[in-house]
C-alpha cells in the first residue's frame, strides 16, 4: 500500500524525468488514496517546475505551501532563486532572498553561491562582493571556486586592488 514517503519518491522520480504534469496528478491522487501530501511533496513538485523553467507554476506551488501554513525551508527558497537566476530574472531572485530572510530562514552556502554566481554572470561585482562578505560574516565558508569567480570579475572590471582585498578578507 502506498504511503506519503513512497509517493514522494515517485514524485521526485517523475520530476527528474521532466514529467511534472504527471507528478501533479500523483499529488492530486494522494488525497483520493487517503494520504496527506506534506511540504516535501509540494517542494518536490515545485522543484520540478523550476527544472522545467516554469517559474509561474513553481510560484503557484510555493503559494500553496504558504497557504497551508507550512514554512518553506532554505532549499525551497534556493531552488526558486536558482530558477529565476537561470532565466535572467535577478530581481525576482533578490525578492525571493529578501522574503526568505523576512521569514527568518537563514541562507545557506548554496543560497549565497546561487546569488553570487548570478551577480558575477550579470557583471555586478559590487553586489557579489557584498554578498560574499555577508556570507563570511555569518560564519559560512565560500568555496574557492566561488571566491575565484568574484576575484576574476573584479580583475576583469579593472579593480585589481579590490580583488586582492576581497581575497585577503576571505582567506583570513
Amino acid at each position: 500500500m502506498p504511503n506519503v514517503v513512497s509517493c514522494n519518491i515517485l514524485l521526485k522520480a517523475l520530476c527528474k524525468r521532466n514529467e511534472v504534469d504527471v507528478a501533479v496528478r500523483v499529488l492530486d491522487e494522494m488525497s483520493l488514496m487517503g494520504l496527506v501530501p506534506n511540504v516535501v511533496s509540494y517542494s518536490t513538485v515545485l522543484g520540478g517546475f523550476v527544472f522545467k523553467g516554469d517559474m509561474e507554476s513553481a510560484m503557484r506551488v510555493f503559494g500553496e505551501i504558504l497557504d497551508k501554513g507550512w514554512m518553506p525551508d532554505v532549499t525551497s527558497y534556493t531552488v526558486l532563486m536558482s530558477g529565476f537566476c537561470r532565466l535572467g530574472k535577478l530581481v525576482d531572485a533578490i525578492r525571493m532572498m529578501d522574503l526568505m530572510e523576512e521569514n527568518r530562514v537563514q541562507p545557506s552556502e548554496v543560497t549565497y553561491g546561487v546569488m553570487i554566481e548570478a551577480y558575477c554572470k550579470g557583471r555586478k561585482p559590487g553586489e557579489a562582493v557584498n554578498l560574499l562578505e555577508d556570507m563570511v560574516e555569518k560564519g559560512l565558508v565560500p568555496s574557492s571556486v566561488l571566491c575565484c569567480k568574484v576575484v576574476d570579475l573584479l580583475c576583469e572590471e579593472g579593480s585589481v586592488e579590490r580583488a586582492c582585498e576581497v581575497w585577503r578578507g576571505v582567506v583570513r
